[in-house]
């Protein structure tokens, strides 16, 4: 049947069950389908028009594909026709690090599999299946604590985002179980070794184990936990229902989304640092975008309770307060791997990416009539 089929099935069975929609009196504005995409349609046209400085196979741009490859799903031909373009100028090479085990080099490889699906061609993931190959064979034995060699494993929680779903995928899309299995391993490594069990939230990495906030709180930095977050649900798409691990997923899943949802403030948005929102009062819109799209898809895949929904929905009517008249999405923190304050004039793509992941999970949720 496949991927695609199999989601759908899924999606069915959780309908039924489910209970009926959520309506406009649960306590959040519920936006139509059409208001939505006109949201997407105005941010992913400014984004096409203003690429900005990375290169389109960095981290930051697989980032912005991600959501891009998703809003070409339901937009008109010429998204497709464009990440398709950007795909072939960058000759379906993955990204800048130049080194074959860093993980911010997979991201893109994510975009060229989804791709490949629709037009199939070798060329679209040969080069990474070689590099992948590689690694599997000549497996790092360098420690997660952060060192001159740990960046060879994920140790980093940005990492998980950024590699994990395309290994992922490069299985379902082959059937080899050995992508699967190696990216399933260094995922717990790295979880283990990051997730803090008390809090239900991922330190960035190491570095971050004994630091605390001006409030003598520990630092969560709010995108770190949006790039966990939002992986989750793209793995679980991939995961067979019966593998071992699937539990342990589903179940952090949802301790990450009970504590998200407690640490929401009231205007909808998260803060750059997750229990400390008065030192960075200032909304950010990169990690509300992707949590946001954890919980949406959460739902959807029935992993997640109708309860999520509200938080999703708050979320996503607070990122519309970012949103420029010319599509500009604002409130984004820059390039870091911690908590900083932010203006409503910063931009970067990779808050995009998660902005137009969120609303077509959004518009899903919408045509299956599961929020009305």
């Amino acid at each position: 049947m496949g991927r695609f089929g199999s989601v759908l099935l899924v999606m069915f069975a959780v309908l039924l069950v489910a209970g009926p929609a959520l309506q406009a009196q649960s306590g959040a504005d519920i936006p139509s389908r059409e208001e939505v995409y006109a949201q997407l349609d105005l941010v992913a046209d400014w984004q096409i028009a203003n690429p900005g400085h990375h290169s389109d196979r960095a981290w930051t741009k697989g980032a912005l594909f991600a959501g891009m490859m998703e809003w070409a799903r339901i937009a008109t031909p010429d998204v497709l026709q464009w990440l398709e373009s950007r795909s072939e100028k960058s000759r379906w090479r993955l990204g800048t690090v130049l080194n074959r085990r860093h993980a911010d080099d997979h991201t893109v490889g994510w975009t060229y599999l989804e791709l490949s699906r629709l037009n199939p061609d070798p060329k679209k993931t040969s080069e990474f299946r070689k590099s992948f190959e590689w690694i599997m064979a000549h497996p790092s034995r360098a420690g997660l604590k952060v060192s001159a060699t740990s960046w060879q494993r994920w140790c980093w929680c940005d990492a998980l985002f950024m590699a994990p779903p395309v290994w992922f995928n490069l299985y379902d899309l082959t059937g080899d179980e050995r992508y699967l299995e190696f990216a399933n391993s260094e995922w717990w490594a790295t979880t283990d070794y990051l997730y803090d069990q008390e809090e239900r939230l991922y330190f960035r990495d190491s570095k971050y184990f004994k630091r605390k906030e001006d409030n003598g709180a520990k630092v969560f930095w709010g995108r770190g936990n949006g790039w966990v977050f939002a992986a989750l649900p793209r793995l679980l798409q991939y995961l067979p229902a019966d593998h071992p691990d699937r539990g342990r997923y589903e179940t952090l899943y949802r301790e990450m989304a009970g504590r998200l949802a407690e640490l929401q403030l009231e205007d909808g948005f998260w803060r750059a640092s997750l229990l400390d929102p008065e030192s960075y009062s200032s909304p950010e819109t990169s990690a509300t975008a992707f949590f946001c799209y954890g919980f949406f898809a959460g739902v959807q895949s029935g992993v997640l309770d109708r309860s999520f929904l509200e938080p999703g929905l708050k979320a996503w009517n607070a990122l519309q307060t970012a949103v420029h008249e010319d599509g500009k999405l604002g409130w984004i923190q820059p390039i870091g791997e911690n908590p900083k304050r932010v203006t409503r004039d910063m931009t970067e793509v990779y808050g995009v990416g998660g902005y137009l992941l969120a609303g077509t999970e959004l518009i899903k949720l919408i045509e299956a009539g599961v929020i009305q």
